[in-house]
Formats: C-alpha cells, sequence, structure tokens
C-alpha cells in the first residue's frame, strides 16, 4: 500500500471499516476484492461527506465535468482494473478513463465516485 492510498483510506473510510481495507490494500492477494468492493459496497465503505460527485456515467455528467474544470490538477486512479490500479494521469486523460474506474482521487483529497445510485 502507498502513501496515497493510505491518505485516502483515512480521509474517505468510515473509521469502523479501515482495518480491513488497509489489510487488503497491503496483500496482493487480497487487493483485488478490496478494490471490487466499492463497485458493491462503496457506500457502506466511503464517508458520505466526503464524496463530492457520484452516479453513474460520471464523464457525460454536467457536474462532474464542472468538477473537473475547476480541478486541474493530475488523478491517482484505484481500480481492480490492472491496467487502471494505481495510474496517475492529466485530467485530460482521465477523463476519458473515468468510466472504468471505480474511485478516482485528486490529490488534494477530493473524491470522485462512479456507478452508486441512491
Amino acid at each position: 500500500m502507498n502513501q496515497i492510498e493510505n491518505q485516502f483510506i483515512h480521509t474517505f473510510i468510515r473509521k469502523s471499516r479501515r482495518i480491513r481495507l488497509i489489510h487488503e490494500f497491503s496483500a496482493p492477494e487480497k487487493r483485488y476484492r478490496g478494490l471490487s468492493r466499492f463497485n458493491h459496497e462503496a457506500e457502506k465503505l466511503l464517508e458520505p461527506t466526503k464524496v463530492l460527485v457520484k452516479g453513474e456515467n460520471l464523464s457525460t455528467r454536467r457536474e462532474y465535468l464542472d468538477f473537473l474544470a475547476q480541478n486541474e490538477e493530475v488523478c491517482a486512479f484505484f481500480s481492480p482494473d490492472p491496467s487502471l490500479d494505481g495510474v496517475v494521469l492529466s485530467p485530460e486523460a482521465y477523463t476519458a478513463k473515468a468510466g472504468s474506474a471505480v474511485i478516482h482521487l485528486l490529490p488534494s483529497l477530493k473524491l470522485c465516485q462512479r456507478e452508486v445510485i441512491r
């Protein structure tokens, strides 16, 4: 587990869920499962007050595009998709890939989450 992931867990994950997620992120054989959980249990894991934008198809939603326009920084991806997990991209590049990521984190500790339906 790297520093960004540690910071993510301590900033965005509910306190009662942190120890398990730290273990899963740190253990290569459990990492996929921990990341996959965000596809199904994101609302149980994430501190709701920390999520700025959420919903399906973020790359086509106005509030997400406005968010990107106001936050021009590189973005770190955490995803069960090995081609995206740990990738750091520019805003232009991550707009195209956002639909594949489970969560992505800007260095200023702003979070976007996809495919959570209320």
